[in-house]
């Protein structure tokens, strides 16, 4: 039992963030490391556009266990939502999956990561290729439930742990939609010494309460 922690990254082409509250508060940001890595979107079929096909090896760790067959009935075949699915690779190799969906709130967009598939590692040197994203949907911010047993500091990659900024408010609900901070809670029977990884998506959080076009966008 316990709380998933909620992470942030602000789009940094935006000067304001309608959806936020508390933003000019955050500190700037620190020094990055840049990598070779780029995001690879993938189809149902598991395939890149280029016809490489994502490893089954990336599933192998997965606590809750997961698979592709997952990935497509969860997400990729959702009937309202509509979620996109990015590898990230580098040197033509894959290292995780990444689910990412927009919610929106007149006119205003955010992107939520509701599930990453991989180590966390993975995503050490991709703070620029968030940037990319946030900016190619128009986002002011993207977000992320999770709860991690790995030794990998997120805030390395550029995230923002939510709980240390208490000024600041990153809304979670968009349906409808409140700004206000939201915490998740989570409980769930394992093993002891099992590694696992919780995300929102696991769960009956990332959910659609009503259907609307910015509900599906």
């Amino acid at each position: 039992m316990g709380k998933l922690k909620q992470y942030f990254i602000l789009n940094e082409d935006r000067s304001e963030y309608g959806l936020l509250e508390g933003a000019e508060k955050l500190p700037a940001k620190p020094a990055l490391s840049f990598s070779n890595k780029e995001f690879v979107k993938i189809d149902h079929s598991g395939m890149t556009p280029a016809g490489q096909e994502v490893p089954h090896s990336l599933f192998e760790r997965s606590i809750p266990t997961k698979s592709w067959g997952y990935i497509i009935g969860r997400y990729l075949e959702h009937p309202i939502y509509q979620y996109q699915v990015y590898g990230i690779a580098q040197e033509g190799k894959f290292q995780a999956l990444a689910v990412v969906r927009r919610s929106s709130f007149n006119g205003q967009h955010a992107l939520r990561v509701v599930d990453l598939i991989g180590p966390w590692e993975a995503l050490e040197g991709t703070y620029h290729l968030w940037q990319g994203l946030l900016k190619s949907h128009q986002a002011q911010y993207l977000d992320l439930y999770c709860l991690d047993t790995q030794d990998f500091n997120l805030e390395a990659a550029g995230f923002l742990l939510r709980d240390k900024y208490p000024e600041v408010i990153v809304p979670n609900y968009f349906e409808p939609f409140e700004k206000r901070n939201v915490n998740l809670h989570y409980s769930y029977k394992i093993s002891s010494g099992e590694r696992y990884s919780f995300f929102k998506g696991d769960c009956d959080q990332d959910r659609p309460n009503f259907i609307s076009q910015e509900a599906s966008a």
